[in-house]
């Protein structure tokens, strides 16, 4: 059986060969092909680290956009490709990955909207391209709090704050944001975000938790921190039953541990 690898080399190779009158759809299709291949494979036991795939249709989309400049969906597949890319080895290229990611998703968005498609609303998948936006800025922003020696919580702080702008509900970008406030002195301020989530959904027992958790970590108040613990148990018994047994389990062993009730 060919290998994981080969197979993706075949691929490429038999088309390379008339990327020079290739046009910029035969292009995308074939990066297309190339990312599809590559996403079969996972979890599979020939299964290659290094994702060679996704990087030749990177190459296949910068031919693309390179003939059309204006080409919406070759700059949301190449942004796809860079995010399950792994061939970066450097910490440093790594976040630049993740900036180029975003900068591709973020042209894409405004090529959509300019024909009548975007992120926020509309059409053509747009859940989809927000939740992959969404990723390609919460992991930009894991890389500036990752790098060694180098680490920008000020900037990670911005990233969370821009996604909370097109999606108030993100947890991920609430935590992460919180996290980043503590870490530039603002502990005090850290709360604030998870407010506003509760004030937008004030019966999400999970809101509760994290802003509970968040409180008794931070060792800001531990009262409010265990009421809010108390509060995500009554939520989650409430009628509508919550199907999150792991969340269930971590509300009951936190107040077991923090507030001996």
């Amino acid at each position: 059986m060919k290998s994981h690898c080969s197979i993706i080399l075949f691929i490429f190779l038999t088309t390379i060969c008339m990327s020079c009158s290739e046009k910029p759809e035969e292009l995308y299709k074939d990066a297309q092909k190339l990312y599809d291949m590559e996403k079969s494979y996972e979890g599979k036991k020939d299964f290659s680290a290094k994702n060679p795939g996704y990087d030749l249709a990177i190459e296949k989309l910068d031919e693309a956009i390179e003939i059309n400049p204006d080409y919406a969906e070759a700059y949301f597949l190449r942004g796809k490709c860079r995010l399950e890319s792994s061939s970066i080895q450097s910490h440093l290229a790594w976040k630049e990955k993740f900036e180029n990611a975003y900068k591709d998703f973020e042209t894409a968005n405004f090529l959509f909207t300019l024909s009548g498609y975007s992120f926020s609303g509309g059409k053509w998948d747009s859940i989809e391209k927000a939740n992959l936006k969404e990723e390609a800025m919460l992991k930009m922003a894991d890389a500036c709090t990752s790098i060694p020696f180098t680490t920008d919580f000020h900037k990670a702080k911005d990233i969370y704050e821009d996604i909370l702008l097109f999606n108030p509900k993100s947890l991920k970008a609430v935590k992460g944001l919180a996290v980043s406030m503590v870490s530039v002195g603002d502990v005090e301020k850290s709360l604030k975000p998870y407010d506003k989530l509760i004030e937008l959904e004030p019966n999400n027992a999970e809101y509760y938790f994290s802003r509970g958790m968040h409180n008794l970590i931070q060792k800001i108040n531990k009262p409010a921190g265990c009421n809010d613990l108390l509060k995500a148990r009554e939520l989650y018994d409430s009628p509508k039953v919550y199907e999150n047994k792991d969340l269930k389990n971590e509300i009951e062993t936190y107040i077991g541990i923090n507030c001996g009730k």
